[in-house]
């Protein structure tokens, strides 16, 4: 979607080091960063890409109170 904005960055590193034939030591170091700049109303069901995230059960009108129902958002 226009202006979603979503940034990765991960890193690893490994060291192995044979200090005898029968030791080794190892190290495992790994760093990730993640930055998700989303739309204020993105989280919504009312967005056209998360409309797919609904149930296909889901009633337009919500029988109870014959009202849209509290997932649609009309514009």
């Amino acid at each position: 979607m226009i202006k979603n904005n979503f940034k990765r960055m991960s890193g690893r590193l490994n060291l192995d080091h044979r200090a005898t034939d029968k030791l080794m030591l190892g190290m495992n170091f790994s760093l990730a960063r993640t930055e998700n700049n989303r739309l204020s109303n993105d989280n919504a069901f009312s967005t056209p890409m998360q409309i797919v995230a609904l149930p296909p059960i889901t009633p337009v009108i919500d029988p109870r109170t014959n009202q849209l129902s509290g997932n649609y958002t009309l514009y």
